[in-house]
């Protein structure tokens, strides 16, 4: 086989390669945007003591993807020089995940993102939305009506709309302002035991969230008058013999709850 039919062969699967791997890209996206959705579209509660670590990590991840798709070779001149200090500075930035420019950066995106989910149900939105998106892909994938370019182009857009999404919701005070204090399953029921700490030396929240077996649906069971939980010792436990789900604060009784069986 001759060396210009061999390259003849090697650019379709090279192509082939590239748009599986854009595509790639692009339901990782869609995918992490529903995951950090998904508190508010299933009332999955327990997801929120994730996103705060969690979404500072992926964004920062889409950044460093998004910079990589903006060249096709990195492995020369001053590109890899660039994407290699990007990362140790995103990685320094999240070792000090309380560092003022985390919180700063992390303050002025969750602005726009809370605008937005104050007039639109927008997790929602962004969970079944992203869900179509990804059957749509699939289906142009499959039939192969996008080819490498576009799907780079769209790769791009999905990286910073993640990025930007993702650290948004991490440092919106509905999950910044979070502090998971216990969980435990009873009755056919998951519990998820919440703080959520006071601003600026406000009293805090303390929540009971009740869910069915699987974790979604959940629906707060109690919430306790306004006081200052944060430092103070709380366990979550079912007692005995009523089998009754309770909240110790500091060895004494707070509230018992019966289990709604649902």
């Amino acid at each position: 086989m001759s060396e210009t039919t061999a390259e003849v062969i090697a650019e379709p699967i090279a192509k082939t390669g590239m748009r599986r791997l854009y595509a790639f890209i692009i339901i990782l996206c869609a995918l992490a945007m529903m995951f950090f959705s998904a508190d508010i579209a299933l009332g999955a509660i327990g997801l929120k003591s994730t996103y705060t670590i969690g979404g500072n990590i992926m964004a920062g991840v889409g950044v460093l993807l998004f910079i990589l798709t903006l060249k096709s070779n990195w492995s020369q001149g001053l590109g890899m020089w660039f994407l290699i200090g990007a990362a140790i500075f995103l990685l320094i930035t999240l070792l000090i995940s309380q560092g003022a420019i985390l919180i700063f950066v992390g303050w002025i995106v969750a602005i726009p993102i809370s605008i937005l989910s104050y007039y639109l149900p927008l997790q929602p939105i962004m969970f079944w939305g992203g869900m179509l998106f990804i059957v749509l892909i699939v289906i142009c994938l499959w039939w192969k009506k996008l080819d490498a370019p576009v799907l780079r182009t769209i790769a791009r857009l999905m990286l910073f709309c993640a990025a930007f999404y993702l650290m948004g919701i991490a440092w919106q005070p509905a999950n910044a302002e979070f502090r998971f204090r216990g969980q435990l399953t009873h009755a056919g029921n998951v519990y998820w035991l919440y703080v959520k700490t006071g601003w600026l030396g406000d009293p805090d929240t303390l929540i009971l969230y009740e869910c069915n077996s699987l974790g979604f649906g959940c629906t707060p069971a109690f919430v306790a008058p306004q006081d200052y939980y944060q430092s103070e010792e709380l366990v979550l436990q079912v007692d005995a013999p009523d089998s009754s789900v309770a909240i110790y604060m500091n060895g004494s009784l707070l509230h018992r709850l019966e289990p709604s069986g649902r």
